[in-house]
This record gives C-alpha cells, sequence and structure tokens, in this order.
C-alpha cells in the first residue's frame, strides 16, 4: 500500500508520531485509521483502526442535512417571494391576491409534512416509537384509510379495486404504524395512476404472514433504482417528484415500520406498465383472530375521517 508507505516514510522524516487513513482495496473494501509512534532502539509502532462504518455513518449524516437543507429551502424560497410579491401591491388585486396566497398555502403544508415525516423517522429511528400490536382486521382497515383519500380519488376519477379473501387473517399490529404504513403506500399510487384508471390494493396469506400489496399504473421505474427506493430523500425523478408532493421519506417510514413489525418490504416495476409496492406483517395469534371489534381500528384514523 503506497499511502501506508509514505505514512510510514514521513514519520520517520519527522522522527515524530503520525496518522493518517488509508484505503484497503478489494471485494469489501475498507478504511483504516493509522497511527504510528516511534518505539525508542526498537523501531516503529503501527496501529490500525477500522473507521469503515464511522465515515459511512459520517457520510450519511452529511448527505441527511444536505437533503433536508435542500428540501425546505424550496418551499422556503416560494413562501417568501408570494408574501414579497403580496406586500409589494398584489394583495389589492383579488385576483392576483388568492393566486399567492394558495401558493403560500401550499408551500407552508409541503413544510408542515416534512416535519411531521422528520420527526416519525426520527421516533422510529431513536426507538422512542413504542408498537402497541393488537389484532387487526385487514379490509376494514384499508377501508378506513382510503376515507382519508376520497377527495383526491374523485377528483382524479379514480377506480381502487380491492382483492381481499374472505378467510383473510388478521395480522398482529400497531394502529398507529398501520396507518402510516398504508397511508403512504397508498397515497404514492394515486401519485402516480393515469387519471380514470385503477389502483388496486390486494392482500392474501403467505404462510405466517399477511402480504398487501398497493399498485399503480404510472410509468413505472428502472431496475436500477428499485433497491435504492426505501432509502431517505431517494428520488427516481426528483423535479416530477417535487411537482406531485411529498417529502421523500415516505418510503423509509414504511420500511422502517414495517421491519419493526418483523416483517418485510418489497417493489416491482414494469416501464410504462406501473409500479407494485408490497409488504408482509404477522398474522395475529388464532386464539385474537376470531371476530376483531371496531375498537381494533386506531382513534387517530377515526378522527381524521369524521
Amino acid at each position: 500500500q503506497s499511502e501506508l508507505h509514505e505514512l510510514l516514510e514521513a514519520a520517520k522524516k519527522s522522527r515524530k508520531p503520525g496518522s493518517g487513513e488509508i484505503e484497503v482495496r478489494g471485494l469489501k473494501p475498507r478504511i483504516l485509521l493509522v497511527q504510528v509512534q516511534p518505539v525508542p532502539e526498537q523501531g516503529w509502532l503501527l496501529v490500525f483502526l477500522d473507521v469503515t462504518q464511522m465515515r459511512r455513518l459520517e457520510g450519511m449524516r452529511r448527505d441527511f442535512v444536505a437533503n433536508v437543507s435542500h428540501e425546505l429551502r424550496t418551499p422556503v424560497a416560494s413562501i417568501h417571494s408570494a408574501a414579497e410579491t403580496l406586500m409589494g401591491g398584489a394583495k389589492d388585486d383579488p385576483k392576483f391576491a388568492g393566486r399567492f396566497i394558495d401558493i403560500i398555502d401550499r408551500n407552508a403544508i409541503r413544510l408542515r409534512d416534512l416535519v411531521e415525516d422528520l420527526l416519525s423517522l426520527s421516533s422510529i429511528e431513536s426507538g422512542s416509537f413504542r408498537l402497541r400490536r393488537e389484532p387487526l382486521a385487514v379490509r376494514p382497515f384499508v377501508q378506513q384509510v382510503l376515507g382519508m383519500f376520497d377527495g383526491r380519488i374523485k377528483n382524479r376519477r379514480l377506480r381502487i379495486d380491492q382483492d381481499f379473501p374472505e378467510d383473510l387473517p388478521c395480522i398482529n399490529a400497531d394502529g398507529r404504524a398501520m396507518e402510516h404504513i398504508l397511508s403512504n403506500l397508498v397515497d404514492n399510487a394515486i401519485k402516480y395512476t393515469t387519471d380514470g384508471d385503477a389502483v388496486r390494493i390486494a392482500a392474501k396469506r403467505v404462510g405466517d404472514v399477511v402480504e398487501i400489496g398497493v399498485s399503480d399504473t404510472g410509468p413505472g421505474i428502472q431496475e436500477e433504482h428499485l433497491a435504492r427506493l426505501f432509502e431517505r430523500f431517494y428520488r427516481v425523478d426528483k423535479g416530477r417528484s417535487r411537482d406531485l408532493g411529498g417529502t421523500g421519506l415516505g418510503l423509509s417510514i414504511v420500511k422502517h415500520l414495517v421491519e419493526a413489525h418483523g416483517g418485510n418490504v418489497g417493489v416491482e416495476s414494469t416501464l410504462g406498465v406501473g409500479t407494485r409496492f408490497w409488504v408482509t406483517l404477522p398474522v395475529a395469534r388464532e386464539e385474537m383472530t376470531s371476530h376483531p371489534s371496531a375498537s381494533s381500528m386506531p382513534v387517530a384514523v377515526a378522527e381524521r375521517l369524521q
């Protein structure tokens, strides 16, 4: 390793301790912190410390801060520009005033959603979001979540195709978490489904889990992007994603919540046909699945639908 040789030679010339980082290439590249210490009358002591994970986390933190800053900058700039225009005289013209007030409102909502998603993700990753599991009947729960999107579904003239077997068992899940999971997946599907077309929601039992899939009829996603879709702030088409709304955190929240239940997430897509996201969640214990009551629906969902 030339980097190691250069580090050792520099220490020898200065006859003082030295340190530096070297990259070890190969199948599993590593970053090593090397400390060089002279040992009187015996030579040199080299200490190697693997800092690969530390540097990776530092890079993730830098990327996260950069992404948050970027996501905040756009709506803040739009709000500021619209406010300046109103103060410059547009407020006296009802036609123009309404337009710029709408810009402020839309971008304020975008900021609110971003902050809420950041807080949710922070709560989940820190472990402070405690799951309170109970048996949930999938079909009634999906119906309640769909009610949150009634206005958008009607405005876009969308159909909702549903496929739930009669003998589908209850899942053992946290109601608040399920609201996050399903609302993010349905919201995504509605955004990318063509006006007048259908969003499909289907569920089936696969062994000890229930698989829930949500499909759209959008443009599809290229294969090289699929593995990264659940990363924070990852966007396939940055411009189009922002035009359609969203914070870039929804799928990351879905992944964290599903995995906290011991389940899995996945995606499959065909260009020009559409995309299907799926999650698996554990089946509730047999003695808990006979007749789940209405109380198994989370209060948060019921309140938002009133």
